[in-house]
C-alpha cells in the first residue's frame, strides 16, 4: 500500500476513517439491539390485548422512541437453530430436541445427524461453533455469533479486493468499497450478522486464492494446484452447495486461457480434485453419521417454492386476477401451493442447467477474442464475474430465495464496483433490489404472506431488477471478460 496517498489526501484519510467507525457502529452496535424474550414477556403482561398498537404503546411506554429502533433490529431468530447445532456437536445437548419436541435420544453421546435431524451440511456446522466455546447462552451467543460474522463479511470484502488488485489494493479502492458497503448494510438490515452465509463468499473465495497460486505454475505443478483447488471447492460444497458454482466457472477461464490447445489436462485435474474431495469426505461423514447424513440433503429436494423466489412473484401476479394460490408453512420457509407449483419444481433445475450452458457458449464463441494476459489479476476478474453470473442464475432460477441469499452475491458484486469503472450501474441496481428485499422481510412479510397486492408488485419488481442485472453482465460480458477499466 502506497501511504502517501492517505498523506497527500487529508480528505481521503477521514473519510476512510469515518468509514471504518461506522461500520464498527452499524455491525457491532446498531445491528446486534435486540428486545429479547424475556423482555417480550414483560411488555406483553402489562397489555390488555395483544394489538399492533397495543405492542407499538408498550414499546414506547417502557423504552421511548429507542425502543423502536431495538425492534426493528431484533432479527435473530435463526441464530438459536445455530446455537442448539453447535451444543449437539460439542456436548452432546439435546434438551431442546427431548423437552420441546419430544424426540426420544438414547445414544450416550448424541451426534448431529445420526441422532438429531440437522439440515445444514457439515461443513456449516463448523461456522456455529466459534461463538458457542466462549457463549453460556443464547444471549451471549447471538452477539458473538453476530460478530463472529461480521468479520467474515469484512474479511470476505477485503480477501475479493486482494485477489482483484493483485494483492496492491490502493486506499481510494477501500474508501470505494467501504462506502458501497456501508449502503448496502444498512439498505439489507440485520440480518446480515444473523445468518452463516457469508461462509459461501468465504468458501468461494478461498478456493480462488488456490486458483491464483495455480496460474502462476506449468505443467505437473500446475496441475497439482488445480487437484488442489478442486479438494477445496469440495469441501466449500459440504457447507453450502453454492461455493461449487466457482468449478464450472474456472472450466470456462481455462478455455479461456488456453486457446491454441484445448486444456483437458488442466481441467480434468479440477473435476478429479472436486470428484475425489466429494467422494472422500462424504464417505466420511457417512460413516459417522449414517442414514441421517443422506436425509440432510433429501431435506432440501423435498423442500416447496418459496414466496420470494421469481416463480412465486409471477404466480402471485396470477393470483390477482383469480389465479388460485394459498401459501404454506413447511421446511422452514414459507412456500405458494398451487396447480404451478409441481410444474416448477420440475422445471427449476432444467432452467438453471439451460442458462449455464448459454453462459458457456457466450465463452465458447468468445475465446478468441479473449485478449489473454499473463496478469493474474486480469483472469481473476474474468474468474470472479463468471462466478457471479453463475451465483445470480442459481438464485433466480432455485424453487427457494430467501433474504440472505443476498449474501451470497453482495460482496463479489461489491468488491467488482469498487475496482471496476464499467460495475458502476450493476451495483447502482444492485443496492435498490436490496432495499426492496428489506421492505419484504422482516417487518412487512406477513403482508406477502397475506397476498397483499403492494407487496406483490414490490417482490416482482425486485426480482425483476436482479433478472436485469443478469440480462446486463450476460449481453456485455465479452467486453467485461476483455476490458478491465480499473478505478484508481
Amino acid at each position: 500500500m502506497n501511504f502517501t496517498e492517505l498523506q497527500q489526501n487529508p480528505k481521503l484519510k477521514r473519510n476512510l476513517i469515518l468509514a471504518v467507525i461506522l461500520h464498527a457502529i452499524t455491525l457491532f452496535w446498531l445491528f446486534q439491539l435486540n428486545i429479547n424474550k424475556e423482555e417480550w414477556k414483560q411488555l406483553e403482561a402489562g397489555m390488555e390485548e395483544k394489538s399492533t398498537g397495543a405492542y407499538i404503546e408498550a414499546i414506547r411506554k417502557e423504552y421511548g422512541l429507542f425502543g423502536f429502533l431495538r425492534f426493528f433490529y431484533s432479527v435473530h431468530r435463526e441464530t438459536k437453530l445455530y446455537f442448539r447445532y453447535a451444543k449437539l456437536t460439542l456436548y452432546g445437548d439435546v434438551d431442546y430436541w427431548v423437552k420441546r419436541k419430544g424426540q426420544t435420544v438414547t445414544a450416550k453421546r448424541p451426534l448431529p445427524y445420526r441422532d438429531i435431524l440437522v439440515e445444514y451440511p457439515p461443513g456449516s456446522i463448523l461456522f456455529f461453533i466459534p461463538a458457542a466455546l466462549i457463549s453460556d447462552n443464547k444471549d451471549e451467543y447471538r452477539f458473538w455469533v453476530g460478530a463472529w460474522f461480521s468479520f467474515l463479511y469484512l474479511l470476505n470484502l477485503f480477501m475479493g479486493l486482494h485477489l482483484l488488485t493483485g494483492g496492491r489494493p490502493t486506499f481510494r479502492q477501500m474508501n470505494r468499497l467501504l462506502w458501497w458497503s456501508l449502503a448496502f448494510l444498512h439498505l439489507f438490515g440485520a440480518v446480515v450478522v444473523a445468518r452463516f452465509d457469508h461462509a459461501v463468499v468465504t468458501c468461494i473465495l478461498a478456493s480462488a486464492l488456490v486458483y491464483r497460486s495455480a496460474c502462476r505454475h506449468e505443467g505437473t505443478r500446475q496441475n497439482l494446484r488445480l487437484l488442489l483447488f478442486g479438494i477445496v471447492v469440495s469441501m466449500g460444497v459440504l457447507t453450502k452447495i453454492i461455493p461449487g458454482l466457482i468449478a464450472p466457472a474456472v472450466l470456462l477461464i481455462l478455455v479461456l486461457q488456453y486457446q491454441n490447445t484445448f486444456p483437458w489436462q488442466r481441467m480434468l485435474s479440477v473435476i478429479a480434485g472436486l470428484g475425489m474431495g466429494l467422494v472422500v469426505l462424504n464417505l466420511i461423514f457417512y460413516s459417522m453419521f449414517g442414514q441421517g447424513y443422506i436425509d440432510s440433503f433429501t431435506y432440501h429436494m423435498k423442500r416447496g417454492v418459496q414466496i420470494e423466489t421469481l416463480y412465486s412473484g409471477l404466480i402471485l401476479l396470477a393470483h390477482l386476477v383469480g389465479f388460485p394460490v394459498t401459501v404454506e408453512r413447511s421446511y422452514g420457509s414459507h412456500n405458494v401451493v398451487s396447480s404451478m407449483t409441481e410444474p416448477v419444481k420440475m422445471i427449476s433445475p432444467w432452467l438453471f442447467i439451460a442458462l449455464s450452458a448459454y453462459l458457456a457458449w457466450i465463452v465458447w464463441s468468445q475465446r478468441r477474442n479473449f485478449k489473454y494476459t499473463e496478469n493474474t489479476s486480469h483472469v481473476l476478474h474474468g474468474l470472479l464475474l463468471l462466478t457471479s453470473i453463475l451465483v445470480l442464475m442459481f438464485m433466480l432460477t432455485n424453487k427457494v430465495f430467501s433474504p440472505q441469499y443476498f449474501i451470497w452475491i453482495a460482496p463479489l458484486i461489491l468488491i467488482q464496483v469498487a475496482v471496476r469503472k464499467d460495475f458502476h450501474r450493476i451495483g447502482m441496481l444492485f443496492l435498490v433490489a436490496t432495499l426492496l428485499t428489506q421492505i419484504l422481510f422482516p417487518h412487512l412479510y406477513d403482508f406477502l404472506k397475506d397476498f397483499h397486492p403492494v407487496m406483490i408488485v414490490l417482490l416482482n419488481i425486485r426480482n425483476g431488477l436482479m433478472v436485469y442485472i443478469l440480462f446486463l453482465l450476460l449481453k456485455n460480458l465479452p467486453q467485461l471478460l476483455n476490458k478491465v477499466e480499473p478505478h484508481a
